[in-house]
């Protein structure tokens, strides 16, 4: 009998050991690689944002609780941008309206992106400004990982 209860405290313990928390932090890069999987992308690396670089690549001021990576393209004049960003607030919709209000498609010096999409759930924004079907691809892909996710997007004038 005793030995069966150790059995059963360690399995326990195991099994406890190996859940996932809720407040356990999203693997930014991961999400990354996952949206831009099977896309026809010019060449990027995913690279942490900084607190100091975070309005340039997101278009709103640093908040604690924010984190962010980059997907742009590594040629500066490829008119080429994502950026996830997480939020342990729970204010992924708010945040997500101000990226869009503040987003610039001609950030870059003598190009500028065609399609400008901002998608969201509760904890995770993702901005990609790019070509159209650029924009779309990863739009797809984000609406198959994410089911509750929600979408903002618009045609930029050229």
């Amino acid at each position: 009998m005793k030995k069966l209860f150790v059995c059963l405290l360690a399995l326990l313990l195991l099994v406890g050991c190996g859940e996932k928390s809720t407040n356990e932090e999203v693997d930014l890069n991961k999400v990354a690689e996952t949206l831009l999987e099977n896309v026809e992308t010019p060449m990027y690396e995913v690279t942490a944002i900084d607190e100091e670089s975070f309005p340039y690549f997101t278009f709103v001021d640093f908040k604690d609780g924010y984190q962010a990576v980059t997907a742009d393209a590594l040629i500066g004049s490829i008119a080429h941008s994502v950026v996830v960003i997480s939020t342990k607030d729970g204010d992924g919709a708010t945040l997500a309206n101000e990226v869009f209000e503040n987003a610039n498609p001609q950030k870059w010096v003598c190009v500028s992106a065609a399609k400008t999409a901002v998608m969201y759930t509760d904890n995770l924004v993702v901005l990609v400004m790019s070509q159209v079907d650029t924009v779309d691809a990863i739009k797809a892909n984000f609406e198959a990982n994410y089911k509750d996710g929600k979408v903002l997007e618009k045609t930029n004038a050229e």
